[in-house]
């Protein structure tokens, strides 16, 4: 009985660590995600910018 008693705390442990590892997970998950997606922001605001640069320029050759 109390090996019993003994395996049952070590086996809530062992649940209430992984749970806790599985939420850290999910925030450093979602943390990356944001990063990401402010890469993704800034590198398609940067490629807009060249591309109205590079049509900005076509344009002042064109007047020419």
């Amino acid at each position: 009985m109390v090996y019993a008693e003994l395996w049952r705390r070590d086996h809530d442990r062992k649940l209430a660590k992984e749970q806790e590892e599985l939420i850290e997970r999910a925030r450093k998950n979602e943390d990356r995600n944001k990063v990401l997606g402010w890469q993704r922001d800034e590198n398609e605001r940067t490629r807009q910018q060249k591309a109205q640069e590079i049509l900005e320029e076509k344009r002042m050759l064109v007047k020419t």
